[in-house]
């Protein structure tokens, strides 16, 4: 049981996870790309459409990452309010025009690697089962 609770504690980030970690922000909500979603689908938003223009590719970190770097190197401008998309995130508000800060994660969007986020939770809890399963043997 501790290997399993330690695998997915493991295991990559989801989308928010990735944008947090190559920009250095607390996780983006999912409704950043997903218009609206708690979790993955179709891309709804202009920020997310700039980012499958600049070549984002559906379960492919690596894309993301390229579509990021791409975005900041052109100066991306999604709603066109003359702030880059790169930049709102940075300063945490959506690039998507709604005039308000980009939310973190709420409770069921996938994978959120933020600090102190659930993933988070469930590294210290394999910890904590680990260190208490050496004891007893």
């Amino acid at each position: 049981m501790l290997w399993i609770l330690s695998g997915a504690a493991l295991a990559s980030g989801s989308y928010p996870g990735v944008v947090a970690q190559e920009l250095t922000v607390d996780s983006p909500s999912c409704a950043v790309c997903h218009d609206g979603a708690t979790t993955f689908g179709t891309v709804t938003t202009p920020f997310g459409a700039s980012l499958l223009d600049a070549g984002l590719e559906a379960s492919n970190e690596d894309s993301l990452i390229a579509a990021l770097a791409t975005l900041e190197s052109e100066g991306t401008d999604s709603d066109g309010d003359g702030v880059g998309d790169i930049d709102e995130l940075l300063d945490g508000t959506d690039p998507n025009g709604t005039g308000s800060e980009v939310e973190a994660p709420a409770y069921g969007c996938v994978g959120s690697t933020r600090p102190g986020g659930p993933l988070a939770g469930a590294t210290l809890l394999a910890m904590l089962a680990g260190v208490l399963l050496r004891r007893r043997g």
